[in-house]
């Protein structure tokens, strides 16, 4: 992979994780302000921010194990 191509690999893994936590601080729906904010600290919007974030995290540190772990989850 030549330096041009890791700098785009970088900025999508990235992009991604932030799409994530786009997602789940502002679209994901529940019943109240007070629940909607527990869920992004503490519930299910944390929980998905977090392993978005680990997923990134192997994808940068090791692409093959990144792309196995993608794989996983869509069988999940």
């Amino acid at each position: 992979m030549n330096p041009d191509e890791a700098h785009i690999w970088r900025a999508d893994i990235v992009g991604a994780f932030n799409s994530v936590a786009e997602y789940t601080d502002h679209m994901m729906l529940d019943e109240d302000s007070n629940t909607r904010l527990n869920s992004i600290w503490f519930g299910r919007g944390e929980q998905l921010k977090l392993k978005a974030f680990r997923l990134a995290e192997k994808m940068l540190m090791r692409p093959e194990s990144g792309i196995k772990a993608i794989n996983k989850a869509c069988v999940l």
